[in-house]
């Protein structure tokens, strides 16, 4: 029904938002023609077609908007009550089934527990009796018979059913005495362990319980009947099994039987075991030393997914002792029912009870409909008055304003609200004044402004315009500047063929110089890395050079460490003594190398840069000094002399490259990725080395920005080499 009642509501909603669409798209009825039953869409297009344009007019306003959603609100509360007053009638009906299931299967535990615990404890001190342990010891006896038989017949008239058996473990004899046998000190028979009937025997005394029950049902004499079998022990051995029944067949019938539909009674044991139920088919009996058939455990009947596990649980909790009583939602013989279990630790058992929470005796469905129903009507109500109130505090007078807004913006900025009011909308019509006075007078004033602001604008423009274009001329010019030191000519005149260059500047000018000079026996080819970057670091390049040429006039180029330590004195002197003090950099990284191709040897000197040699073994490193020039101790530059050899190239590199962040972790290229190129650079021919250097640069750069100037200055210093000089 709940179900039927939310399809309506639903119904409803939708034909209101389609009308609601149609008075503000019109074409929306025509698409929903094609997805419509043909009557249905024909009438609403019919309907919508006959509505008067100012009926169409008042559900463009506001007044119409507020209508609609009033009527969709309504529909929506009472779509989404209607739901939840079902859910929540389902949740009522859970908590009270469970709540009622629980009381239950309690009573029925407590109604099975007492008479049984009775027959356990007689039971449990007829085991315990002194008599009992001799008489077992030696059945035999006559002078022990005589003391049992007296004492377990003053068991036998305390006992329910007036009944208790006795089997030795030594003899196997198996006695027993009732009301309607005649008594006899002697054993009925004697068990045998190929017997099936006496298998219970054989298999109690192999478990290491102090008691079992045993429930066996005579089909024929359609009795069920529960035999108590408390082991009697001493010193850890195992002297026999005494007990005595109880009839449970009316006890068991009533138990099975419930007055209330929907509610279901059962008994099972540790393992699952069903031991009663209304349906006998599903009862295991005689379970003594036996497994229990699938289908005779409940287990067999929970098809939701996951209740056998659920109830795996609440049983392992019922016996450790930490729940006294368990429910849980189950599905039951294909129905959702809600299950509750307790246990009698004593016996091993566990009642179970189940019912059905739709049954219709927990809770009565029309009254809680006709709450529900109520409540609807006061909401509808609440919110019919809602409307109407807005309706006449706000939207007549927000239509009134919205008149005087449109005359405002046509131009009229004399008009007035003239409404006195002291609420939100009063005090909105009085800031309305107020705006169209400051509209007023802002118009008035705007466009002078306007144009003061403009005319100041293009003027900065134009300043920051002529500015930048001075500064970029100016760098343009100091890169000529650069370039027109650098020895690039007579490079070219020298070892055209044989010498790599990679100068890339991180801006237009760079703080890398590189130098060449030719002498009388070979040539003198340097690298200078000037701190910083940018116009600062190119304009230190100026003096650098300047340096070098002194050290030159100063010293001879054969001797790299000589002009080393010139330049570090020709620095120093160039720099203010508060340069450290101010935490300027001024100072180089500088290394020289001269090749003498009649000696067949090369001189290096570096100052916090080093040489690499490549040849045919790879690729060695000639250290420089650690120091670099201009810093605040005095560089100590020393000559390295090393013989010319075959296939040798020589390399100097700023720290640029070395540095240069890239890949896919971000690192600096590095020494050890720098010497792999070297040693790639070897198998091309010194026309090919700069652009294959580029290439890898690149790649391993990738998007990231370069960090520093780069420079890297190599020659062909091989042995084989012809000695061509020039001055």
């Amino acid at each position: 029904m709940a179900g039927r009642i939310v399809s309506l509501v639903f119904m409803m909603l939708l034909a209101c938002i389609l009308i609601y669409a149609r008075m503000m798209h019109g074409n929306i009825i025509k698409f929903i023609m094609h997805i419509q039953p043909p009557r249905l869409g024909k009438f609403m297009l019919q309907a919508s077609a006959n509505t008067s344009p100012a009926i169409r007019s008042r559900f463009h306003g506001v007044r119409g908007k507020m209508l609609t959603v009033a009527i969709l609100l309504a529909l929506g509360i009472m779509a989404l009550m209607l739901g939840a007053g079902a859910m929540l009638m389902e949740r009522v009906r859970v908590h009270f089934a469970t709540s009622y299931i629980s009381s239950h299967v309690e009573l029925k535990r407590l109604n099975l527990f007492i008479p049984v615990q009775r027959e356990l404890v007689l039971a449990q001190k007829m085991a315990d009796s002194p008599a009992t342990r001799a008489f077992m010891r030696d059945d035999a006896n006559p002078s022990l018979q005589k003391p049992f038989f007296a004492d377990a017949e003053s068991f036998r008239k305390l006992f329910t059913d007036h009944s208790y058996f006795v089997s030795s473990a030594q003899s196997r004899h198996f006695f027993f005495n009732d009301d309607i046998k005649p008594f006899s000190a002697q054993p009925r028979y004697k068990l045998s362990a190929t017997t099936p009937a006496d298998s219970w025997f054989f298999s109690s005394l192999k478990r290491s319980d102090a008691l079992n029950l045993n429930v066996n049902h005579d089909e024929h004499m359609k009795v069920t009947k529960v035999w108590i079998n408390v082991m009697v022990t001493e010193g850890g051995r195992h002297l026999g099994i005494v007990g005595t029944g109880l009839d449970l067949t009316r006890f068991l019938h009533d138990y099975v039987r419930n007055s209330l539909s929907g509610v279901s009674s059962l008994i099972i044991d540790r393992q699952g075991a069903i031991l009663a139920h209304a349906n006998p088919a599903r009862i295991a009996y005689n379970l003594a030393g036996k497994k229990a058939q699938d289908r005779q455990t409940l287990a067999y009947y929970l098809t939701g997914e996951g209740d056998v596990m659920a109830l795996n649980e609440a049983l392992r909790r019922l016996q450790a002792g930490s729940s006294r009583l368990e429910s849980l939602p189950v599905t039951l013989d294909g129905k959702p029912q809600i299950l509750a279990l307790a246990m009698l630790p004593e016996l091993g058992w566990f009642t179970v009870s189940a019912i059905d929470p739709m049954a219709g005796h927990l809770i009565d469905s029309k009254l809680l409909w006709g709450m529900a129903i109520a409540i609807l009507m006061l909401v509808l109500l609440t919110l019919l008055l809602l409307m109407l109130g807005v309706d006449h505090l706000v939207l007549k007078p927000i239509a009134r304003l919205t008149g005087n807004v449109r005359q405002l913006a046509a131009g009229n900025y004399d008009i007035k609200s003239a409404m006195a009011r002291n609420d939100e909308i009063g005090e909105l019509a009085h800031v309305f004044d107020e705006m169209a006075q400051q509209v007023r007078t802002h118009t008035l004033e705007l466009e002078d402004k306007v144009s003061e602001r403009t005319l100041l604008l293009s003027r900065a423009n134009s300043e920051m315009a002529e500015a930048h274009k001075k500064i970029n001329d100016n760098i343009r010019y100091a890169s000529l500047i650069q370039h027109g030191i650098l020895p690039d000519r007579v490079l070219q005149q020298t070892l055209a063929q044989q010498h790599a260059l990679l100068w890339l500047p991180r801006d237009v000018v760079s703080g890398d110089l590189y130098v060449f000079v030719p002498t009388r026996s070979g040539y003198l080819f340097g690298l200078i890395d000037c701190a910083g970057h940018g116009v600062s670091a190119a304009l230190m390049t100026m003096l650098a050079h300047a340096a070098f040429q002194n050290a030159l006039v100063d010293g001879s180029a054969d001797n790299p460490a000589g002009l080393l330590m010139r330049m570090d004195a020709l620095a120093r002197t160039r720099f203010s003594s508060d340069a450290v003090a101010t935490r300027i950099s001024s100072t180089m990284d500088a290394a020289f190398c001269h090749i003498d191709r009649q000696a067949g040897s090369l001189t290096f000197a570096g100052a916090h840069m080093d040489l690499y040699c490549v040849d045919a073994s790879g690729v060695h490193v000639v250290r420089g000094a650690r120091r670099a020039l201009g810093e605040k101790r005095v560089v100590e530059a020393i000559n390295h002399t090393l013989p010319l050899s075959t296939a040798l190239s020589l390399y100097l590199s700023s720290d640029g490259l070395l540095d240069q962040s890239g890949g896919e972790a971000g690192y600096g290229f590095g020494r050890r990725r720098f010497e792999a190129v070297l040693n790639q650079l070897q198998a091309l021919p010194w026309t090919e080395r700069s652009a294959y250097l580029q290439t890898v640069l690149t790649d391993y750069q990738q998007a990231l920005p370069q960090m520093d100037d780069i420079a890297v200055f190599g020659i062909d210093a091989s042995l084989s080499l012809p000695c061509e000089v020039k001055k």
